[in-house]
C-alpha cells in the first residue's frame, strides 16, 4: 500500500469514528483515554486487513 493509499485509509477511519470515541480521546481520566485510544487503534489495524481476513485472536 502506498503512502497516499495509507493516508485515504487513516482519514477514512477518523471520519468514522463514533462521538464516544471522540469524546473519551479528549478526557483527562488515563484509563478511558486509553480504552478510546485501543478501539482506534483497533478500528485502524481493521482497516488494513485484507477484506475476509481474520484477525490472529479471532474465533472462526
Amino acid at each position: 500500500m502506498t503512502q497516499p493509499q495509507l493516508a485515504q485509509q487513516f482519514t477514512h477511519v477518523l471520519t468514522r469514528l463514533p462521538q464516544w470515541i471522540r469524546h473519551d480521546l479528549n478526557v483527562k481520566d488515563d484509563l478511558v483515554r486509553l480504552r478510546a485510544e485501543e478501539a482506534v487503534a483497533a478500528m485502524i489495524a481493521a482497516s488494513l486487513r485484507p477484506n475476509g481476513a481474520n484477525a490472529p485472536g479471532d474465533i472462526a
